[in-house]
């Protein structure tokens, strides 16, 4: 009854269609073929030694006159206007997988993290343990997939700016408007784009597969509908004077290694102890180096006399376990404030790119003002573009480490022990090259 039950939970909590599926390990089982979408675009350039045409010029010349704004208007009639057979096909939208589903799909191929109704306090502890673990990297996953997803899109769009301006410098070049130095300006900035977009696509793809593996997914199910954006940062502010105390409270090998240590010293009496701690001073001050000594001198281990304790078997075990248990507290306290200044740093970082990507997009208005005015160039709008993009690229990757590193503290605070990253991955907004003409 209660695996029924737990069955029919957990397909509440999927999409429909996960649980009839064949055998994974079936190698027979067929499988749709794995999709590439080529970033390449092409950015040929103009043959040296074209001749330009005087009625090709004339008639260029004419088809942008006949627009208020020129080379844009002329490419906005021709995107809005595709020729026959270039019509995008448009499929209904699907429902994306949230946190909590994808939670429930990594937890339904890991029978083992289901407490059974007899266990005792200390083996649900340890699955709960577990599950913390699990729940942790499937929820990291799920961001990594998202953001890296958000990247690629906005990387595409970079591109799709950049292949404008390449699209718009060959006909000028055509027709002779430009020259050819212009032209291979242009083409060098999408090429950099192209680039961009492709390591873009493969780390969206890498991220997803990480999912995929951590929801225990293969075949169809593999193609995984994301939500377009990350959420938006949690607004609760973080009690930071419970902020040990919580992660101390919810460690559950902590709670294990006092109980040992407990036990262990009930076994030793005060005055064993004491003379413990006398010796232990007494071989730290012989080993102690002079004040003058170098960094990196060579250091060798301090050696009791067992002339100031008598070692026992119930003394040594009483040490070990006082020593791991204060150990592992003085880590939990440690990862506790690590986490808690992360998420800040990060959340700084995600509220300043978002204050530099709203610059960018004020500056983008003003220049399509300008622009409009005839006061700026369609390039000068083309960089402004780039450039705005550029800076939401930033805003969301800083997003995306400061969601990283709230999942990082509410693991440490719910008793996880975490594996920080090195350094933060968001960097400030880069300008477009190639500004304008």
């Amino acid at each position: 009854m209660r695996k029924t039950l737990l069955a029919a939970l957990l397909a509440a909590c999927m999409p429909h269609g996960l649980l009839a599926q064949p055998r994974s390990g079936d190698p027979a089982a067929p499988i749709a073929a794995v999709p590439y979408p080529s970033a390449r675009v092409s950015a040929q350039q103009v043959p040296p030694g074209t001749e330009v045409n005087l009625a090709d010029w004339m008639q260029a010349n004419a088809d942008v006159g006949r627009n208020p704004r020129g080379h844009i208007d002329v490419l906005k009639w021709e995107a809005a206007n595709p020729a026959p057979g270039q019509a995008l096909e448009t499929s209904p939208a699907a429902i994306p997988l949230t946190p909590s589903q994808a939670v429930a799909l990594a937890l339904r191929h890991q029978p083992g993290l289901i407490a059974p109704p007899q266990a005792s306090a200390l083996a649900r502890a340890h699955i709960d343990a577990r599950v913390l673990a699990l729940t942790h990297s499937v929820q990291r996953a799920w961001v990594n997939a998202v953001a890296a997803r958000q990247t690629e899109s906005y990387l595409r769009q970079v591109t799709q700016a950049a292949q404008t301006g390449v699209e718009l410098g060959q006909r000028m070049a055509r027709v002779g408007n430009w020259s050819k130095m212009q032209l291979l300006q242009e083409q060098l900035v999408l090429s950099g784009a192209v680039s961009q977009l492709a390591l873009a696509q493969q780390t969206s793809f890498s991220d997803t597969e990480d999912l995929v593996r951590l929801l225990g997914l293969w075949g169809n199910a593999t193609q995984l509908v994301l939500p377009a954006q990350l959420p938006n940062l949690p607004a609760t502010e973080i009690n930071t004077p419970d902020l040990e105390a919580a992660a101390l409270r919810h460690q559950p090998e902590l709670a294990l290694a006092r109980i040992e240590a407990e036990q262990a010293a009930a076994g030793v009496t005060e005055l064993h102890w004491r003379q413990w701690q006398q010796a232990l001073d007494a071989s730290l001050q012989d080993a102690r180096r002079p004040a003058d000594a170098e960094l990196g001198q060579r250091s060798t281990a301090p050696i009791l006399d067992p002339r100031h304790v008598p070692l026992t078997h119930a003394l040594e075990r009483a040490v070990h376990a006082q020593s791991q248990a204060h150990t592992l507290a003085v880590n939990t306290r440690s990862q506790a404030r690590e986490a808690w200044f992360r998420w800040r740093t990060a959340l700084d970082m995600a509220q300043h790119q978002r204050d530099a990507a709203n610059l960018a997009a004020a500056l983008q208005d003003e220049t399509q003002l300008r622009y409009n005015g005839m006061l700026q160039s369609t390039w000068d709008l083309l960089a402004s573009a780039r450039a705005r993009l550029q800076s939401e690229l930033a805003a969301s990757q800083a997003q995306r480490d400061a969601w990283l590193a709230y999942l990082d503290l509410q693991a440490v605070q719910s008793g996880a022990v975490v594996a920080f990253s090195s350094t933060s991955s968001a960097a400030g907004s880069a300008p477009a090259a190639n500004p304008g003409h």
